[in-house]
This record gives C-alpha cells, structure tokens and sequence, in this order.
C-alpha cells in the first residue's frame, strides 16, 4: 500500500498554481510586486490579497492642474 499526500490550498505549503497558502507567501511582498510599500497578505483561495499594499507614483507632484 502507498501513501498518498493531498496537497490543498489552506494546507500552509504553496502547491501547484497556489500563489501563496496561509502565511506561506513565497517570498513576495508588495514590494516585490511593484508597489511602493504595505503589506501583502494570502485569502483563503490562495491568492494575494494586494489592498494593503500602497503605490506612490515617484513623478506624482500633488497637483491636478
């Protein structure tokens, strides 16, 4: 008899076309997606949660004029 592992989202381990699982980021941050701070998180779909990250544009001067 061979075991078999059930890899699934929720599980912790970033797994096939997961892109994070739980805490398990796999090393991204909102950073390393392009913004300019914040904190990315994972929902229960094991998919990025980008709302807390934060994008200043560098060229934004504050005026809408």
């Amino acid at each position: 008899n061979s075991c078999v592992t059930t890899q699934y989202c929720g599980d912790g381990v970033k797994n096939g076309n997961e892109l994070c699982d739980g805490t398990n980021l796999n090393g991204k941050t909102c950073q390393s997606l392009g913004y300019t701070s914040g904190t990315l998180t994972c929902d229960a779909t094991c998919t990025f949660v980008k709302s807390g990250c934060i994008y200043i544009n560098p060229n934004s001067t504050g005026n809408t004029s």
